[in-house]
């Protein structure tokens, strides 16, 4: 079914942001941390304990704020043993020596040396690009100082730790293994068959985690993988065990990068990582100093060059991610789709040069101040643009890489093949009722001279994702047939699922048989839907507050986290029993007490703030910031009463039912604790889950009443641009995939529209006079749209007028 007018074709491309204010990892702002020793013999007494993990305190002052013993030791293996100066790389532990200090939410930090990369940029840069793809560390650089000594620039990466898998992963408490270095035992540590007995793994593999099973379920993923026949049932056996498409992403990643330090070239130096809820591995990036081309001569058999090809080892039988899985064809081409996506986005200087300027921008003077440093203020210069080679190691200018990278997979034939173009995901319902039928639709076609052989749904609840074939019929929800929209219907599931789905479509061997997704990034955070209840009758979630700043404090005066609770039956409900939780392994996690009624139509708030010294309303867990679920759960501790995903939030903005107890979501920038969230009448703002993603700013200006005048204004255009506002009778919440933002009114029901150009500020006004009494009451869900900007599509946040007495 083709789109009637052009708000259909807003999208959303939510990606991971952070508060800036709070935000250790923030890459514009260079800290200054200082750390001061007591002993006089601090440096001796680090160098003692190298290779030992034990700590050493220090006082550790960071924008002000002082942290009392964190703990300090050297770390690295090469990166410490083999520069010459006192530029060694930092581990600090903010909680070694006193419980639960933490530092702007992160308990292990990082401060790497650069060794291998006179740019200081490399491992930061890289780790920058991994993040639009899959799970990888942030950073970005500390200057460092050290009993008023100037130790300066360093890397500041984070720790693969509980911290990281906080914000990537539903629970943290998973199998988690680092690899380290072994390339001298080739065939060791990369996930090779070793047997079935778990200790001939110890040596290799360094459990992180903490349960000692988790050498047996790594033993289990080895056994999949090298021992399961080949075969058609082959790539669905690997995918049960592991997350196939996120190690396609790193392994492509690491080639297009040519990182040094990594599975594809060391087959170690990574870590895996098994997410209990899906129960699959992981493979995760991890020390990326030598990205970006930071190699010995001949150590990539390129003879210091960049002609690395895509299928670079997959007839090494050592490296069983190559060898076994990109030598079948349907995976291969799943690769080869993911590596053409990293060289049209990333391997280009016109993306990547203006990072590297404003980073050169921020650091270059301490960096030349830096008397510690491995490499000259000339090689840093130098290797921001071209090569610096030292003997028999290469260090390749960021440009020269990125240039010389492009031009060379540019001129290779699997990225010349006509692809499959796609456009406009959807699902309709936005969020479906228990049991209720979705339909999921796309935008498909084969580029001239070229046919599709397929079109195909992925989606999943728990698990691997499965595959579901979509059709341009009329019988698959997809409208009329060969008008190009391909569409597929997924079964209702239960209350609280939540389905992730994104989609693949692929050429016919003919035209060449590359693969393309929607969105690009496959499985790494797709588009999704949470299935509402059914019944009007059960208690619900109605809004919850995650970054509480300034909002509303408890009883005690805290700006905590909270959660709110309606009841949306004809009669009261008690409470007692029913969970609330954060953790879907750990549905029980909190219980309500005793006595606690609700009467009908009446909320009640949840401190969620692990502290339940303030009261018996006080949850033993805090919202996570970054994203997380939340779930109200029957007295069995099993069944899901209700359920909220949701992503990274921004300061005092809630999220809530649009209409109290109903099912359509929104983000408030008023919020409504204790209250109903709806209004008798006036304007009220309402947002897409990342009200961050858009552009433009609709507001109501005073009230709008009858005998007096709608007075609506628009902010955030570019001067000069043509803005429609449109008003619907009803809101809607439709995420097609474009780079505006999210439809939040039904277009089906568009009753007013307005053109209107904006001024030299960027702003645009319409006022109408109220004066036909038959408009009191009335409700409209206006939303701007310029569709031409140069800043590019832009949309709005809704706006709900009603007009008053």
């Amino acid at each position: 079914m083709k789109n009637q007018i052009p708000l259909l074709g807003f999208i959303l491309l939510a990606l991971p942001s952070f508060a800036k204010a709070q935000d250790f990892y923030d890459e514009s702002i260079l800290r200054e941390v200082r750390l001061d020793f007591q002993q006089n013999n601090w440096w001796s007494i680090l160098e003692s304990n190298y290779g030992t993990n034990t700590e050493i305190p220090a006082t550790m002052t960071v924008d002000g704020v002082t942290y009392a013993d964190v703990g300090v030791r050297f770390k690295g293996n090469t990166s410490y043993t083999r520069p010459i100066t006192q530029k060694k790389s930092f581990n600090i532990s903010t909680n070694s020596f006193v419980p639960d200090q933490d530092l702007m939410g992160y308990s292990t930090l990082n401060f790497n040396n650069a060794f291998m990369d006179p740019t200081f940029m490399r491992e930061v840069l890289f780790s920058k690009v991994c993040r639009s793809y899959t799970t990888a560390a942030r950073g970005n650089f500390i200057h460092l100082i050290i009993n008023n000594e100037n130790w300066g620039v360093y890397a500041n990466v984070q720790q693969l730790n509980k911290d990281f898998l906080d914000q990537w992963y539903p629970t943290d408490t998973g199998d988690r293994f680092k690899i380290p270095s072994a390339m001298r035992y080739p065939g060791k540590a990369s996930l090779n068959w070793l047997g079935s007995n778990p200790a001939s793994y110890q040596q290799w593999y360094e459990l992180k985690s903490e349960d000692p099973l988790a050498y047996d379920r790594l033993v289990l993923l080895c056994d999949t993988l090298n021992n399961t026949p080949p075969g058609s049932g082959y790539v669905q056996t690997v995918e049960d065990t592991l997350a196939l498409d996120r190690a396609l992403w790193t392994l492509a990643l690491e080639n297009a990068f040519m990182d040094s330090d990594g599975y594809v070239h060391k087959g170690s130096d990574y870590a895996i990582y098994r997410d209990i809820v899906h129960g699959r591995w992981n493979l995760l990036q991890r020390d990326a100093n030598e990205a970006f081309g930071s190699f010995g001569m001949n150590s990539w058999g390129t003879n210091g060059g960049v002609n690395l090809h895509p299928d670079y080892e997959t007839n090494n039988p050592d490296l069983p991610l190559l060898n076994r899985l990109l030598t079948i064809p349907v995976v291969r081409e799943r690769y080869l789709a993911h590596f053409r996506t990293i060289l049209e986005e990333w391997v280009d200087w016109g993306r990547v040069g203006p990072i590297v300027t404003a980073w050169d921008n921020l650091i270059r003077t301490e960096v030349q101040a830096d008397t510690k440093k491995i490499y000259s203020f000339a090689d840093y210069t130098t290797n921001l643009y071209s090569d610096v080679i030292q003997g028999h190691t290469v260090f390749k200018g960021l440009q020269q890489y990125v240039d010389e990278r492009q031009a060379y997979l540019l001129s290779l034939p699997e990225f010349s093949r006509p692809q499959p173009q796609l456009a406009k995901l959807a699902h309709y319902p936005p969020l479906p009722a228990e049991g209720q039928t979705v339909v999921v639709t796309v935008e498909a076609s084969a580029p001239q001279g070229s046919n599709l052989a397929d079109v195909t749904l992925r989606y999943r609840e728990v698990g691997a994702f499965q595959e579901m074939p979509m059709f341009d019929d009329g019988q698959h929800g997809d409208g009329a047939p060969g008008d190009g929209v391909y569409g597929a219907q997924v079964p209702g599931s239960l209350a609280g699922a939540k389905i992730e789905y994104y989609v693949s479509s692929s050429c016919d061997s003919s035209s060449g048989g590359a693969w393309s997704f929607l969105p690009r990034t496959a499985e790494f955070q797709p588009p999704s839907w949470s299935t509402q209840t059914n019944s009007g009758t059960s208690p619900c979630l109605n809004e919850f507050l995650a970054k509480n700043s300034t909002t509303n404090p408890d009883p005690s005066g805290d700006f905590d986290d909270w959660v709110e609770i309606l009841n949306r039956n004809n009669s009261p409900i008690n409470l007692d029993g029913v969970f609330l939780s954060d953790d879907p392994t750990n549905l029980s996690k909190w219980p309500f007490p005793a006595g606690t009624i609700l009467q009908p139509g009446e909320t009640i708030l949840v401190w969620c703030d692990e502290d339940a010294s303030q009261g018996s309303l006080h949850a033993n867990f805090k919202l996570s910031g970054s994203g997380e679920e939340i779930f109200l759960v029957d007295v069995d501790g099993v069944t899901i009463l209700d359920s909220i995903t949701y992503g990274p939030q921004s300061d005092d903005i809630s999220t809530g039912r649009l209409f109290d107890g109903n099912s359509l979501w929104a983000t408030f920038i008023a919020p409504t604790p204790g209250v109903s969230n709806e209004q008798s009448c006036g304007f009220r703002e309402f947002d897409q889950f990342d009200p961050s993603a858009h552009g433009l700013h609709l507001e109501g200006i005073g009230s709008p009443a009858y005998g007096g005048a709608l007075n609506i204004k628009i902010s955030g255009a570019a001067s000069g641009d043509f803005v429609t506002i449109y008003a619907s009778t009803s809101p809607d919440y439709i995420d097609a995939y474009s780079a505006a933002g999210v439809v939040l009114i039904n277009p089906n029901q568009i009753v007013f529209q307005r053109r209107l150009s904006a001024n030299g500020n960027g702003e645009a006004s319409m006022s109408t006079q109220l004066n036909n009494a038959a408009l009191i009451g009335r409700r409209f869900f206006a939303q701007a749209h310029a569709l031409s900007s140069s800043l590019g599509e832009q949309v709005s946040n809704g706006l709900e007028v009603i007009i008053c007495p």
